[in-house]
């Protein structure tokens, strides 16, 4: 049995469904943690900042910042 719980079971886990990852279906969420950190794209021709970028997660990650789900 491990000491920590999962993402989707946490208190900052926002679901997204299979939004995140949708060619391969897995479903995801945002970790909303710590404040968003900016984030740079790149693509063939341009680079644009993406001002609100939520770390990923699927439901069944973790870390050691776990805080279960009030109520």
């Amino acid at each position: 049995m491990s000491d920590h719980g999962s993402c989707s079971d946490c208190h900052f886990f926002e679901p997204l469904g299979s939004g995140g990852l949708v060619e391969r279906k897995v479903p995801t969420g945002r970790c909303r943690r710590h404040a968003p950190s900016p984030s740079f794209v790149s693509g063939v021709h341009t680079v644009r900042r993406d001002p609100d970028h939520w770390p990923i997660v699927r439901p069944e990650d973790w870390c050691g910042e776990f805080r279960a789900k009030s109520g």
